[in-house]
C-alpha cells in the first residue's frame, strides 16, 4: 500500500504544482500588473491636482509673459510686408540722419536673413561732423525700434583744437521685423 500512497500524494503534489503555475500564479501576475497601472494612475492623478491647485499662479505668470511680450514686441518692426518693412526702417533712418546733419551718400540692402524673425541687414555710406555722429549714435540708442549697428567705422579729417572734425565712414544696421501672421491662437482658458 506505500506505493499506492506515494503515488497519491505525488498526484496531489503534481496537481498542486500544475494549479500554481498556471492558475495561482497567473492571478499574482495580473494583480501586479492591476497594481502597477492602478499606481501610475495615482500618479497622474496626483500631479493632474497639483496643476489645479497652481492655476491660479499659473494664470498670473501667464499674464506677467504676455505683458512682457507685448513689451518686447513693441520694441520690433511688426510689418506683415517685407517691402512695408524696408521702407519704414529707410525712412526712419534717412530722418534720423538728415535730423542730426548727416549726408547719405549711399544706402544698399545687402542681407536678409528670413524667419518668424526676420533680419535685414543695411549697408550706409555717411559724412558729417564727428560731433553729429557721436549725437546720432545716442539718438539710434533712444529709439523705440529695436536696430543695432553691426559695424561702425569712419574716418575723422580736419580735426583741430577748435573743432571735431568731419567724418566719412561706413555703418552696418541690423533690424528685425516680427512676422505676427503665424502665431498660435490663444490657448483655451484653464
Amino acid at each position: 500500500m506505500q506505493p499506492q500512497n506515494n503515488r497519491q500524494i505525488m498526484i496531489l503534489v503534481l496537481v498542486a504544482l500544475l494549479l500554481m503555475r498556471f492558475v495561482v500564479v497567473p492571478v499574482f501576475d495580473w494583480q501586479a500588473e492591476k497594481i502597477a497601472v492602478i499606481t501610475s494612475n495615482e500618479n497622474k492623478l496626483s500631479k493632474s491636482k497639483q496643476v489645479i491647485t497652481r492655476i491660479p499662479w499659473i494664470k498670473s505668470q501667464l499674464e506677467i509673459i504676455e505683458r512682457s511680450n507685448a513689451q518686447l514686441k513693441s520694441r520690433y518692426f511688426t510689418e506683415s510686408s517685407l517691402n512695408d518693412f524696408k521702407l519704414q526702417l529707410q525712412q526712419q533712418i534717412e530722418l534720423l540722419f538728415s535730423q542730426h546733419n548727416m549726408l547719405i551718400k549711399n544706402f544698399n540692402w545687402v542681407a536678409e536673413i528670413p524667419g518668424d524673425v526676420t533680419e535685414e541687414r543695411a549697408s550706409i555710406l555717411f559724412q558729417g561732423s564727428l560731433q553729429d555722429v557721436a549725437l546720432l549714435q545716442l539718438a539710434i540708442a533712444r529709439l523705440p525700434k529695436l536696430f543695432n549697428i553691426g559695424q561702425w567705422s569712419f574716418q575723422v579729417k580736419n580735426m583741430n583744437k577748435n573743432t571735431l572734425g568731419n567724418v566719412s565712414g561706413k555703418m552696418l544696421i541690423v533690424a528685425y521685423n516680427v512676422i505676427t501672421e503665424n502665431v498660435p491662437a490663444k490657448p483655451k482658458e484653464l
